[in-house]
């Protein structure tokens, strides 16, 4: 299996989890801008989720919440993305640390 990872403006990252990074460029979404919108509406009240969204035939379809993908394990190939990825996740109160 192959897999990127693209942030929200659709520029493709330098890093993979444990599968074969894909040197390929999938195509930028027709509904991104409406599927991050709806993404953070979901997300609002948490620290950190994955909302699914599913761009098919111009439709958008929901798929899950995700607040533990990969059962908060699968390692980040270069390890140095895991602490950059990391750095993005804000957590409330006295549980915010700084590296």
């Amino acid at each position: 299996m192959k897999e990127a990872f693209y942030d929200r403006n659709w520029q493709k990252q330098d890093f993979t989890n444990y599968h074969v990074f894909d040197e390929g460029f999938a195509e930028k979404p027709k509904n991104l801008d409406l599927m991050l919108e709806l993404g953070d509406k979901l997300a609002h009240d948490f620290s950190f989720v994955r909302v699914d969204f599913y761009d098919v035939n111009g439709r958008i379809y929901f798929g899950e919440m995700t607040f533990s993908p990969g059962s908060g394990i699968d390692p980040r190939i270069p390890k140095e993305a895991d602490l950059s990825v990391g750095r993005m996740i804000k957590l409330p109160g006295n549980a915010q640390r700084k590296p």
